[in-house]
């Protein structure tokens, strides 16, 4: 077997079954997720299925998922709060709905 390294060609990665989101675009812009052997996780742009996988440990994944839930990277997604003390409250919209 390869060894699992970061950034090495998806194709390389072998049969494993690859999920993008529910709530992926129709334009296939999409970020794919699959589970590798060894608590890891790969993610790969839809687009470019046998490009780069970007590898990351189950923990590294849970941080950053805690940290989107979190409202960390509204700014960065185009979220109308300026700063985090403006919002009502971290992961909730401007109608105060749940983001996810």
């Amino acid at each position: 077997m390869t060894q699992v390294t970061d950034s090495m060609p998806a194709a390389l990665l072998g049969t494993i079954r690859w999920t993008k989101s529910s709530h992926s675009n129709p334009h296939g812009s999409c970020v794919e997720v699959a589970e590798l052997t060894g608590g890891k996780i790969a993610l790969r742009d839809s687009r470019h299925p046998d490009g780069p996988a970007l590898v990351y440990t189950r923990a590294a994944m849970a941080a950053f998922v805690k940290a989107v839930q979190e409202g960390e990277f509204d700014e960065m997604a185009g979220s109308p709060w300026v700063s985090t003390e403006e919002r009502p409250h971290r992961g909730f919209g401007r109608l105060g709905r749940r983001l996810w």
